[in-house]
């Protein structure tokens, strides 16, 4: 009764009992976590932290199927269960504990409890990682070991990117854990207006296409346009760029590997008024988005909206 009380087996099924209750003590008492690379995960806060998920705890039906010794203090003992609604089978190295001894000489047995790898698909620049609100050592890895269980793996927030958490199956799930690679909506907006600041912060009398400004060619002097593209040959002796519509309405962000930058790039329209004629023209734009001082500024080229900038004036 006492090899039986005090056996491997028993110790399995002692230590799922324990977690079903979620006595997180005695399965510290009752078991050995194999070690991952990241040690924070495997402490006595991370399994405390694991099992604050319902899922950790939803462990029913364990039964032994069978057992193999491998040496006389160790044994293989493979078990069946039910683990958060899902039918799960295990072989789990179980170990002699001679530090504690009952009537004598039986021992007590400690079940090793393996680690999962799951490999992160991160975006570029990713916010830090954290499992079951503890930080990695690494705050964007490739992949994490964690506990056999459930997990919540979280990218938190940072200038591009919303906070996410994905719900980590480490029992029977996948390995692979993917996380959002579009922006944030507040960086979104933030890299908006920095675009729009770039099409109208523009000095007149370095630039021949600044938007909002009426451009003169002076008394005895014309403007040429020599082929505007849909017009052909233009001349006139003022002319005013405006934007016609938002050019951010369809503005696409692309986040590459170097830090604190956007690549961004969308559609614009303008009008073209010369001498109070007006002229339409399409195209699109792109532009680097740097951060600064918590939001964004952006170096633009939108020449392609309409055409190669303004003709000199000729006298007439």
């Amino acid at each position: 009764m006492l090899s039986n009380t005090y056996g491997p087996e028993r110790a399995v099924t002692d230590y799922f009992a324990f977690q079903s209750r979620g006595d997180v003590s005695a399965m510290l008492l009752n078991a050995t976590f194999q070690p991952g690379s990241d040690s924070v995960l495997f402490n006595r806060s991370a399994i405390w932290a694991m099992m604050e998920l319902p899922q950790n705890s939803d462990v029913r039906d364990v039964h032994v199927i069978s057992s193999q010794p491998v040496d006389p203090s160790s044994e293989i003992v493979n078990v069946s269960m039910t683990w958060a609604g899902n039918h799960h089978r295990q072989a789990y190295a179980v170990h002699e504990d001679s530090s504690r001894v009952h009537a004598l000489f039986y021992h007590s047995w400690r079940v090793v409890i393996p680690y999962v790898t799951v490999r992160l698909v991160l975006p570029n620049q990713s916010g830090p990682i954290s499992v079951d609100g503890i930080n990695t050592a690494s705050s964007a890895p490739s992949a994490i070991q964690v506990v056999e269980g459930y997990h919540q793996v979280t990218m938190s927030s940072n200038q591009l990117y919303d906070a996410t958490t994905r719900l980590v199956d480490g029992v029977d799930g996948t390995g692979v854990l993917g996380f959002p690679f579009a922006v944030g909506l507040t960086a979104y907006r933030l890299a908006a207006l920095a675009v729009i600041d770039a099409f109208t912060t523009c000095d007149p009398a370095k630039k021949p296409d600044c938007l909002n400004h009426t451009y003169s060619a002076g008394p005895g002097y014309q403007f040429t346009w020599g082929d505007l593209p849909g017009y052909g040959r233009v001349v006139g002796t003022t002319y005013r760029i405006t934007l016609a519509g938002d050019p951010t309405s369809y503005m696409n962000l692309e986040v590459p590997a170097d830090p604190g930058s956007l690549d961004a790039f969308g559609e614009c329209a303008v009008t073209m008024t010369v001498d109070g004629r007006q002229y339409y023209f399409d195209g699109g734009w792109t532009a680097t988005v740097a951060s600064s001082n918590g939001g964004f500024v952006a170096l633009i080229t939108y020449e392609d909206c309409f055409f190669e900038g303004g003709s000199s004036a000729v006298n007439t």
